[in-house]
């Protein structure tokens, strides 16, 4: 069998497909989270004190990104990275893209205004800590069901493209945090005189196809497909 085949590209797919299983949820470690920081930057912004209410405002839409980021991402295994490869802000939204979890072109727009005041003594202007909270609650919202409705353990029907000699697979379980996924191939994989109902599920786990984050490609091609077809 060749690895490097099994690919979601190399399966028959249907793109409405959506698979069942099980959710995990991610707990926020402290008393804060990402949503407080976006209430708190509303209630800033429309305190209307001028300068002081901009930039708090400001402030706090970018903690509420940099929060989610940093949630999302360690969820979907940043963390079992070299720390040179995840130690900032960009190298944490490269991987949630690589996850296809965030759209580029938000957090594009979030990088822009964020350098600006980063680097720069400067006073954000109505109408840009206005679109620096639009960009947190659309960061949000697309992000926020990987923290209630993480997908780690999901039941899936995937055949082979014909003619690929590839294992079907059952299942893909993706724990949270740990940067490594598991396909699970299909029992009509296994010789029949070998297992029972009472062993399939241990075969299914001893020949599972293993793909980790650190790796590269795969990893990221399978989470991306599973990020698509749950929910």
């Amino acid at each position: 069998m060749n690895r490097d085949l099994i690919t979601p590209q190399n399966y028959v797919i249907d793109p409405d497909d959506r698979f069942s299983g099980g959710y995990s949820s991610i707990p926020i470690q402290g008393n804060i989270t990402p949503q407080m920081y976006l209430e708190f930057a509303v209630q800033d912004f429309e305190a209307n004190q001028g300068i002081r209410s901009n930039v708090n405002a400001f402030s706090n839409a970018k903690r509420a990104i940099h929060f989610q980021t940093d949630i999302v991402s360690k969820a979907f295994g940043i963390g079992s990275l070299p720390e040179k490869q995840r130690n900032s802000f960009p190298l944490k939204i490269d991987f949630c893209e690589k996850c296809g979890i965030a759209g580029r072109r938000i957090l594009n727009k979030f990088n822009r205004i964020r350098n600006i005041m980063e680097h720069e003594y400067y006073d954000p202007r109505d109408e840009e800590v206005e679109n620096m909270i639009d960009i947190a609650s659309l960061f949000l919202a697309a992000t926020a069901r990987f923290i209630t409705l993480f997908p780690s353990d999901m039941e899936v029907k995937l055949e082979p493209l014909q003619d690929l000699r590839i294992p079907s697979l059952a299942g893909i379980q993706l724990p949270v945090n740990e940067g490594e996924i598991y396909l699970f191939p299909d029992a009509k994989e296994a010789d029949k005189e070998t297992i029972d109902g009472g062993n399939l599920l241990q075969w299914q786990k001893d020949n599972s196809i293993s793909l980790k984050a650190i790796e590269g490609g795969p990893y990221f091609d399978w989470v991306t497909f599973l990020v698509a077809h749950t929910l």
